[in-house]
């Protein structure tokens, strides 16, 4: 029984050595590689940077929004009211157009 704990003391004096071994080997690790911290101004700068993008992706969706629900409501009322030179001219367009967007948002995707 002495022996086992003797074994296990000697064990506790290795493990100690080797955590002192560790925590000198990583201060000096420390020691070596400098800890660069940006300042205030570059994280205040970057947070303005990020808001005025939201911004304009806000406004480039709403004028989105807008534009369908005008075109939306113009199908509708050349439907009711039976104009249908108006409904082939919005057909037309959407026929422009509507590639045009499916290529932009898929360019959009892959940049993303």
């Amino acid at each position: 029984m002495t022996k086992h704990k003797d074994g296990d003391h000697m064990q506790s004096e290795d493990d100690e050595r080797t955590v002192e071994a560790l925590y000198k080997a990583l201060d000096s690790l420390d020691s070596h590689i400098p800890l660069l911290t940006p300042d205030s101004e570059w994280f205040q700068q970057q947070i303005q940077i990020r808001q005025a993008e939201n911004r304009k992706g806000l406004l480039r969706e709403l004028f989105v929004f807008i534009l369908v629900a005008l075109v939306i409501m113009l199908v509708l009322i050349s439907v009711a009211l039976q104009q249908p030179s108006v409904f082939l001219m919005v057909q037309l367009i959407s026929l422009v157009i509507a590639p045009i967007v499916l290529v932009m948002l898929s360019r959009k995707q892959v940049e993303v």
